[in-house]
């Protein structure tokens, strides 16, 4: 049986003048670092809990409007080209 191994990082977010939203990924020095693979899986689940957390009270009209309005920025993001261009890992 394998032993299950702690892995985390540290997602910063900044609002910037422009209204986009400037991220930073990093970890820990002590810590096991994620594959990318890993990374995606734990913030698509972090994506889908915040989500159904965020529309619990709310009607089936208005959720169905949050879902497009949400996939449709995760849309838009993959085609701005802008959007990738200073992605950076660090260690703290």
């Amino acid at each position: 049986m394998s032993k299950e191994v702690l892995k985390r990082i540290v997602l910063e977010g900044n609002v910037k003048d422009d209204g986009r939203i400037y991220l930073n990924f990093k970890y820990f020095q002590e810590d096991n670092r994620m594959s990318d693979l890993e990374l995606v899986g734990l913030l698509t689940a972090s994506l889908s809990m915040s989500i159904k957390s965020a529309i619990t009270n709310m009607d089936y009209e208005t959720q169905g409007r949050f879902l497009k309005d949400v996939m449709g920025k995760i849309e838009s993001e993959f085609f701005d080209i802008e959007a990738f261009k200073d992605l950076k890992k660090y260690q703290i």
